[in-house]
């Protein structure tokens, strides 16, 4: 178990007893007990290989393999956390003006498949702000 671990460990315990004792604070406690606990219902994670002291990668088998005593630094996946990129004023514009003059769609006589590629346009550009292929 890792030191993280066992800390959020004990504070869980802390603010078990504290929400317990303390009802004018209650609300805080709560959403941090909670949180706290969701985060450790998760499982650990495993490493997926490690760094020997020269900055050589081993897999979990390559370790075990060696005789020699090294210090290894475990090596984590994380996924990538990308900040959602929403439509800037000038993309609606840009969506609006696509429709308008290039699709060549009134908005009075052609609601339908004026509204459709629109949305559509606008789906384009969210993807490709946010990095999606096409």
């Amino acid at each position: 178990m890792s030191d993280l671990r066992k800390a959020a460990e004990m504070a869980l315990d802390a603010l078990d007893i504290y929400r317990e004792h303390d009802a004018e604070n209650i609300g805080l406690a709560d959403a941090a007990y909670e949180a706290l606990r969701q985060a450790l219902a998760q499982p650990e994670q495993e490493p997926v290989a490690w760094l020997d002291s020269d900055g050589f990668p081993w897999s979990k088998e390559g370790i075990e393999c060696r005789t020699t005593k090294d210090i290894y630094t475990p090596l984590y996946t994380a996924p990538l956390k990308r900040e959602w990129v929403g439509l800037t004023n000038d993309d609606v514009h840009d969506a609006f003006n696509y429709v308008e003059m290039v699709k060549l769609l009134d908005f009075d006589r052609d609601r339908p498949e004026w509204c459709e590629a629109f949305a559509r346009a606008c789906e384009a550009t969210l993807r490709h702000r946010n990095g999606e292929k096409q």
